[in-house]
């Protein structure tokens, strides 16, 4: 009998093991390949979007998108090695941008003087950014990129 449960053991544990392996290995896989069909990502759901026509905007236009007077939340941005101000659609983080968020008091505005400075003071939030110091022009620089590589461009803010 010891026999035969050391050649039961010897023998059959290398195949039993690989096989729960592999049984595992199938089911966690195909219930990430199920999760996946059942919930497109933000990227895919960007490209199944119209495209968005972009725009300029003067601050009195940008303003009536601030999550309150129309349902889309535009921050604009100043790309500091051009001098533009990009506009930038939030609406899909409108948790963070909109009205109650933490970050509301940028819906609707040229937010680039409040972010340079790190500063959630309404009085802040918009000022001149050439007045800024070389850090603050890095710190706005590196929100710029960080909304450039993340929300859809809307269009340019002018004056």
């Amino acid at each position: 009998m010891t026999q035969l449960v050391d050649l039961f053991s010897t023998s059959w544990t290398p195949i039993l093991i690989a096989l729960g392996l592999g049984i595992i290995t199938l089911v966690l896989t195909k219930a990430l390949l199920s999760k996946q069909q059942e919930n497109p990502t933000a990227q895919a759901k960007m490209a199944e979007a119209a495209p968005l026509e972009k725009k300029d905007m003067t601050a009195a236009e940008l303003a009536e998108y601030n999550g309150t007077a129309r349902p889309e939340i535009y921050i604009a941005v100043t790309n500091i090695m051009d001098g533009k101000t990009s506009i930038f659609d939030m609406t899909s983080a409108k948790d963070f941008y909109g009205p109650g968020g933490p970050y509301g008091l940028f819906a609707g505005k040229n937010a680039s003087h409040g972010l340079a400075k790190s500063s959630l003071d309404e009085k802040e939030v918009v000022g001149d950014v050439k007045a800024l110091s070389d850090a603050e022009k890095d710190t706005l620089h590196g929100w710029y990129m960080k909304y450039a590589s993340k929300y859809p461009q809307v269009g340019t803010l002018i004056d």
